[in-house]
């Protein structure tokens, strides 16, 4: 069988099946490994990137160090804690030893902190510690590759490590990547690619039979077409060639040979001269009957398109004029609503303000009123209360002038006493005048009567003493019946005064209840009317949404009809390319 006897659609599927073949082994034996060595060539350079980041941490403490911000051994703590709180990746972390391969901080394992790993094997029998000691001596820096624990679990697993040496502490800085990690990445990637593969193979091969299906299927058809085109009548004709590219070739170039006239005339049709004349070559010269038929009615359509062009242009320019009216005055309505509801919003701002404030008043008139009757009953005992002090103090001042009298009376005795005291001291003087006459017997009554002048004497001296007390009690005895005198006068004054205060209190409570009462009322029609305000801030604000649905339905409107005059223009152009035979 030749190539040339295989039909179209066949082909078409043979080189798809082919070409999906090579791709699919391209992918799966070439690309696949490379992205594999490259994946696992960025994650070393990734574990790499990152010890250089902690290298350039430790450099940071090493500075404050060597300025003197930090002692060494609290840098070296500070840097321990900060590289062990580090994670990248799932669980990778980043460890430090020393030189002599004892390990000094492993945020994992602290267990083995201070311990030396210099002779500890994997499980292949291999001293990593001292390949990682002998990379860092030979170039500052290295990988090693060995078996290791997964962090969180006791399942080993192959590692590359990548470490670096710290000069300044000779520490060795390093982080690694586990192995299988990468394998699970590169296998989850190539189950990816093999289903995505495999769907997009079934797509593409659906896609290849569907587009064949769809290139022989108008082949088929252009050839019978191009056959029954060249004999006018549209009868069947059958090429020698058993593809279809063949039978298009034969149906094509006898049609050409026919079809030469009407296609210059077509041609001329198309460039909108519509004067030309198609005269069919035969009654079975379909084409030809349907080309002069078609001049006719491109004639009389054309004729109809120009004058609604006419009318459309003339329309369109109208409905812009009145769009753009509409679009003027909803947008001035929008201003006017905007400043209204601001208007409105501020009313009902101060409305509310009043009417809290009338709140306020009420709240304080009542308690005004409180405080007026209170003001009352207190005047009103304060009154009680002086009439009560007046009466006392009539009291002490009649008590007063009682004292005065009895002060008066006992000044009459002190002077009976001083009368007796200077009698008494004369007849002293006399019983020693006698004394001293008679010689004998008579001492006893001589000291008689020196006693006798001594206490006459004292006597006198007592008088006189309690005289001037009396005197001083006399003197504020009438000081104190003054005072309290003065003090009725007083009091009488300040029971007039209360008397007179308590009327003014009950007037002004009288007047300050009223008060209470019309604050009361005020507030109550301040919320009436704050309410009124807001329900008035509803509907402003109803309208001015619905007049900005008015100005974007306008703003529509002014776009359709922009849309519809550029129509109207472009229709009017196609029209006039078109030249019409005159009547």
């Amino acid at each position: 069988m030749r190539l040339t006897d295989v039909n179209t659609s066949t082909k078409i599927m043979g080189i798809s099946v082919l070409t999906l073949a090579l791709t699919a082994g391209a992918v799966l034996f070439y690309l696949l490994p490379f992205f594999s060595d490259l994946l696992m060539e960025d994650r070393l350079n990734r574990s790499s990137n990152l010890v250089e980041v902690a290298w350039s941490l430790l450099g940071d403490y090493a500075e404050d160090v060597r300025m003197g911000r930090l002692s060494e051994d609290e840098a070296k703590r500070r840097a321990m804690v900060r590289l062990g709180g580090l994670r990248f990746g799932q669980d990778n972390y980043f460890w430090i030893n020393d030189f002599d391969g004892v390990m000094l901080m492993h945020p994992l394992l602290p267990q083995l902190k201070g311990k030396s790993l210099l002779n500890d094997q994997d499980e292949q029998g291999k001293y990593y510690m001292r390949e990682m000691l002998e990379a860092a001596r030979t170039s500052g820096e290295g990988y090693v590759e060995y078996i290791w624990p997964k962090p969180g679990s006791l399942e080993l697993a192959p590692k590359i490590s990548y470490v670096k040496v710290f000069q300044p502490w000779n520490w060795l800085v390093g982080c690694g990547i586990y192995v299988d990690d990468v394998q699970r990445e590169v296998a989850a990637m190539r189950n990816t690619v093999i289903i995505f593969g495999l769907i997009a193979m079934a797509g593409l091969l659906a896609l290849a039979y569907f587009m064949a299906g769809m290139i022989t299927g108008p082949i088929v058809q252009a050839t019978d077409a191009a056959g029954q085109l060249a004999e006018g009548a549209l009868p069947e004709v059958h090429s020698e060639r058993r593809d279809e590219s063949g039978r298009l070739l034969a149906a094509m170039s006898s049609m050409a040979r026919a079809q030469r006239e009407m296609a210059e005339k077509a041609e001329a049709i198309s460039r909108g001269d519509l004067s030309v004349e198609v005269v069919p070559r035969s009654e079975q010269d379909v084409l030809g009957q349907a080309l002069a038929r078609m001049i006719e009615s491109l004639r009389a359509q054309m004729g109809e398109i120009s004058d609604g062009v006419g009318v459309l242009a003339a329309s369109a320019a109208e409905i812009a004029s009145l769009v753009n009216q509409l679009a003027a005055n909803a947008a001035q309505t929008s201003v006017s609503v905007e400043e209204t509801v601001t208007t409105v919003e501020e009313l009902r701002q101060t409305s509310h303000m009043a009417a809290s404030k009338a709140d306020e008043v009420s709240n304080s008139a009542r308690r005004n009123a409180e405080i007026a009757v209170s003001g009352q009953s207190a005047t009103r005992d304060a009154v009680l209360g002086m009439l009560d002090i007046r009466a006392k103090m009539d009291s002490i001042s009649q008590s007063a002038h009682e004292l005065i009298d009895n002060t008066r009376t006992a000044q009459d005795i002190i002077d009976t006493v001083n009368d007796l005291a200077d009698q008494s001291n004369l007849l002293a003087v006399n019983a020693a005048i006698e004394a001293a006459r008679v010689e004998h017997g008579a001492e006893g009554f001589a000291v008689v009567a020196a006693e006798m002048r001594s206490l006459a004497e004292e006597s006198k001296q007592g008088a006189a003493r309690v005289r001037k007390l009396l005197a001083q009690m006399r003197v504020s005895s009438e000081r104190t019946t003054q005072a309290m005198e003065s003090g009725l006068d007083a009091v009488s004054q300040g029971v007039q005064q209360a008397t007179a205060a308590g009327t003014a209190i009950q007037s002004l409570a009288e007047n300050i209840s009223a008060n209470a009462q019309a604050a009361t009322q005020i507030a109550m029609v301040g919320r009436q009317q704050r309410e009124g305000v807001d329900q008035v801030l509803e509907a402003v604000q109803s309208i001015r949404d619905a007049n900005t649905q008015n100005s974007q339905a306008a703003d529509s409107l002014r776009q359709e009809a922009a849309n519809l005059e550029i129509l109207g223009r472009r229709l009017k152009d196609m029209v006039a390319r078109y030249t019409v035979r005159k009547a």
